[in-house]
């Protein structure tokens, strides 16, 4: 009777996961490991992005589009506001731009881990890959608003100098900027402060989250243009926010993403006014067909503040 062999297989490898011993710990060659996963988790968040908004791909291209029409209307024909002596939808769609990549890169590698916890808590990969995806994945609406500023130049007959071959290095620096603040913020996400209050109807004591990311573009007028004023200066907000139930980030509730104009008005050495107010323009609950989130988030929102410095 033949003797039976008996098969050893090769046991799985183990990692520790343990925290860095120094502030520069980077795994440049663990990323390049999962390069695919990287390429997985970008090409997800853009076939997502897209496919929840009813324009598609357009939204890239409308989102610095309306705002810069904004900025056209009242800093150029209400307030006259020196644009170089370049036409107004140029000069501020080219400073839109950039700004708008870094506002949204921001956000998502903000949001990227408390979206991902229940893929962080089952499978291990680089943490860092889920906040460099979502920085990633915004050059791609960074490149359909660019074809727009590209047709604008064309339009208004502007021919690009030599100074366009500085383009890919500050593009190079705002997706660095993003994913250095977006890794710090992605952290301090998971024990952001959170909110409580007791439903006095039926003594039941609710408790939620509420993370956002908010970036301001400001300009400060000159002294001729607000005569009297020590300074003055306008801008517009953009403003996103989600809900989740429980103080850990239990459940996602909603989304809500405000805009709207901001101003600071500082009279004399003492006496300053700062106001801004902000319109849902997009949100959506869970299990709401509707648009907006007007269950977890306000409509409109004003907010005025009045200041003695001493």
């Amino acid at each position: 009777m033949a003797a039976s062999e008996t098969t050893v297989l090769p046991s799985p490898p183990i990692v520790r996961i343990t925290p860095p011993s120094g502030w520069w710990a980077i795994p440049f060659g663990e990323l390049w490991e999962y390069r695919e996963l990287i390429y997985f988790f970008v090409w997800r968040d853009i076939k997502i992005r897209y496919k929840q908004t009813a324009i598609g791909a357009a939204w890239a291209v409308l989102q610095p589009f309306l705002t810069m029409l904004i900025f056209s209307l009242f800093f150029g024909a209400l307030a006259h506001i020196p644009s170089q002596g370049l036409p107004y939808p140029i000069f501020y769609y080219s400073a839109l731009l950039p700004w708008m990549y870094f506002a949204a890169s921001l956000q998502n590698a903000t949001n990227t881990i408390v979206e991902n916890q229940r893929v962080i808590t089952k499978v291990y990969f680089p943490r860092l890959a889920l906040p460099i995806s979502a920085v990633l994945s915004g050059l791609v609406d960074f490149a359909i608003s660019f074809l727009m500023f590209v047709a604008m130049m064309a339009y208004y007959h502007i021919h690009p100098t030599l100074a366009v071959l500085w383009m890919p290095v500050f593009l190079l620096m705002a997706v660095l900027t993003a994913l250095g603040m977006g890794l710090w913020l992605s952290a301090l996400n998971a024990i952001y402060q959170p909110q409580a209050a007791r439903d006095f109807a039926t003594t039941r004591l609710i408790r939620s989250d509420v993370a956002g990311v908010a970036g301001a573009l400001s300009y400060r007028l000159e002294p001729e243009i607000a005569p009297g004023m020590k300074q003055v200066v306008v801008g517009a907000e953009l403003e996103y926010l989600r809900s989740f139930d429980g103080l850990g980030f239990s459940r996602f509730n909603g989304d809500a993403l405000s805009f709207g104009p901001t101003f600071y008005l500082h009279f004399n050495d003492t006496l300053f006014i700062a106001g801004a107010f902000s319109t849902q323009i997009a949100g959506r609950a869970v299990g709401d067909p509707n648009l907006l989130d007007l269950i977890h988030f306000s409509r409109n929102k004003a907010k005025l503040t009045v200041g003695i410095d001493f």
